[in-house]
């Protein structure tokens, strides 16, 4: 099998180490990504992927097994892994359908297809009658002579490689025998593999991180009540997972990355009004969003602040992640509500070009050396980085969730 050419779609964080957990297993590895300026910085070693394992191996395979390019060229199996993101409550299918599209042009037949990219239920068949109808050659007597199979990425940032090597793998196949080659390729770099139908696979994915959502729109719920009424939240969290089938998740300021906060609209179906609990767990966590900003203004409000500090932008501790984070939602609400407030920022796990408040005038990003200069400056912890933990200056906060 490992003559078998790869070629992966979309280089981002879930793609480019995919790219690489091939490459080590042997295989020679296309890569194709739109954005030209990542294509140019992989081909010098260079990522924004922030896991050293994956900086190790991009230096290690890059133009020896692992070939980065912005053309897409004919290959034996394509990896889709784009972006999944949502217009209003439903799936952007324009760059999942884009690179379908591309495909289709130089699609072969034998040729594998498997889409890693979150989507709603029933887009997997979408894409194949898609395909039949733009190559009836590759379409015979009610059957492809092609494969396609849907199997989601189940990636955890700060962890990835580890993660896809591992974690329990999930095949929906349009039919036997996609699911069948497709678990020939997986098992390359995955044993923990799982056969079923693309329906199901696509519905897993969905459950998966809507669940986490219900759990999370709980807990920040549960972090609201306890502060009315001078409770400790975690000290409620902590004795209620003594109970052996009890495990509450920590409450925050809301929820952000590319997959909570966005996948559980793909469930919703707004027709029938399916999954009401989901509905009401997006509203509680964006609520925690807007009720930390509120608490902060008017922690601002009583002390008559015209300066705070801000500690913590990534969307979870512990990287430099910024999608959809809550973070960067609060800093704007505050931004705007008080506009002569001036909001000092910093991350370390974030680099100062990523951060772009070209519109908020009194958003500030200071370097870790200018820290010694706002040592008394009221500060607010929205993320628990623990390298603040280590620091007493950078772990005191006026706000606890």
């Amino acid at each position: 099998m490992k003559n078998k050419k790869i070629t992966v779609v979309g280089l981002g964080y879930v793609g480019l180490p995919t790219a690489l957990s091939y490459c080590k297993k042997g295989f020679e590895v296309n890569g194709f990504d739109i954005d030209k300026k990542l294509i140019l910085n992989l081909n010098k070693g260079i990522t924004k992927i922030d896991e050293k394992n994956v900086k190790i191996l991009l230096k290690k395979y890059i133009k020896k097994k692992f070939f980065p390019k912005s053309c897409l060229e004919p290959s034996d199996i394509f990896i889709i892994t784009v972006p999944s993101n949502r217009i209003g409550t439903r799936q952007n299918l324009k760059p999942l359908l884009s690179t379908i599209n591309l495909i289709a042009k130089i699609l072969k037949k034998n040729n594998l297809i498997i889409i890693e990219t979150t989507c709603e239920v029933g887009t997997t068949q979408k894409i194949k009658k898609i395909i039949n109808k733009k190559r009836p050659d590759l379409f015979h007597n009610k059957k492809e002579n092609y494969y396609l199979s849907y199997s989601p990425e189940r990636v955890f940032p700060g962890n990835s490689l580890f993660e896809i090597e591992n974690n329990a793998k999930i095949i929906g196949g349009i039919n036997h025998s996609s699911n069948h080659y497709s678990k020939k390729i997986i098992s390359s770099i995955n044993n923990n593999l799982n056969l079923t139908s693309d329906r199901v696979a696509e519905t897993v994915k969905l459950v998966e991180n809507s669940y986490r959502n219900i759990q999370l729109g709980f807990v920040n719920e549960l972090s609201i009540f306890s502060e009315k009424n001078n409770l400790d939240v975690n000290e409620i969290i902590k004795l209620s997972n003594m109970h052996p089938r009890i495990n509450l998740l920590k409450p925050g300021i809301g929820v952000g990355g590319h997959c909570i906060p966005i996948d559980p609209y793909f469930l919703i179906n707004r027709k029938q009004n399916d999954f009401k609990s989901i509905n009401t767990s997006i509203k509680s966590n964006s609520f925690k969003t807007l009720w930390v900003s509120k608490k902060i203004l008017k922690i601002v409000k009583e002390k008559k602040l015209n300066k705070i500090l801000i500690l913590g932008l990534s969307y979870k501790e512990n990287i430099g992640d910024l999608r959809e984070s809550p973070a960067i939602r609060i800093l704007k609400i505050i931004s705007k509500a008080n506009k002569n407030l001036k909001l000092f920022i910093y991350d370390p796990y974030v680099k100062k070009s990523d951060i772009k408040f070209e519109k908020y005038k009194n958003i500030i990003a200071i370097k870790k050396s200018s820290l010694i200069n706002y040592k008394k400056i009221t500060t607010f912890k929205l993320v628990n980085h623990k390298i603040f933990e280590k620091n007493k200056n950078l772990n005191k906060s006026l706000i606890k969730f």
